[in-house]
């Protein structure tokens, strides 16, 4: 045991260790050095000893990884996140604190704190841009189906629901589908023959100013505005 200490071996432990193997050891020394020391005291600083020195191997680990990647995880923000994959930064993060903060933490409990927060924050999932959903909602939300036939409402007011229905924990791939469900929806709806809109509409067509485009464009439209016109006669 004076070898290990001579060699340094203790200068390094975690501090509970540190102390359980020195009172161990001037224990045993002050055994070996009684000349009438029984036996039975002599087998108990034996064992006592012995036992603090199985614990030198728990040295003091190196902290420095762990708490770089602590700096990192608190630089952060909640909002950016879904909350599922944030909870799961906030637990590891509180773990790796408590090991980082633990004058008694060993290489092991600090590798293991490092890994668990080092894989939460890999798994982060930003929250998703709703922008394109909640335009395609509000244009939907505009629509009088009282003005539609029966066909296709059925899935547009599915489509619909589910798209206000979408929780903020939705991906950016789910968010994308329901604005382009809702959509497509949208398309299908049939709206009832309205002579009033049909005039108001060709009364427009025929006031375009078509100098401005070019002659395919422009041909298009006015064959266009011809067909609305014959449908209208």
């Amino acid at each position: 045991a004076q070898a290990r200490i001579d060699a340094g071996d203790t200068a390094n432990l975690v501090p509970t260790v540190k102390k359980k193997f020195e009172k161990a050891f001037d224990a045993a020394t002050k055994v070996y050095e009684d000349p009438k020391a029984t036996q039975a005291e002599i087998n108990d600083a034996w064992s006592d000893l012995m036992d603090a020195i199985h614990y030198l191997e728990f040295q003091e680990g190196d902290k420095t990884k762990l708490e770089d990647l602590i700096e990192i995880a608190e630089t952060l923000s909640e909002e950016d996140y879904t909350a599922d994959t944030w909870t799961a930064v906030v637990e590891a993060l509180e773990e790796a604190k408590a090991t980082a903060s633990d004058e008694d933490a060993v290489q092991n409990d600090i590798d293991a704190s490092y890994e668990s927060l080092y894989k939460a924050m890999k798994a982060l999932e930003s929250v998703a841009d709703r922008s394109m959903l909640e335009t395609v909602i509000a244009r939907a939300e505009t629509i009088d189906l009282d003005q539609y036939f029966d066909d296709g409402k059925e899935d547009f007011t599915k489509a619909l629901e589910d798209a206000k229905a979408l929780g903020t924990d939705a991906t950016q791939k789910q968010v994308d589908a329901a604005a382009t469900a809702l959509s497509e929806a949208m398309a299908n709806l049939r709206k009832y023959p309205s002579i009033e809109e049909l005039e108001a509409l060709l009364e427009q067509m025929e006031s375009k100013d078509l100098s401005g485009y070019t002659a395919a464009s422009a041909a298009a439209f006015i064959a266009a505005k011809n067909n609305l016109a014959a449908a209208l006669a």
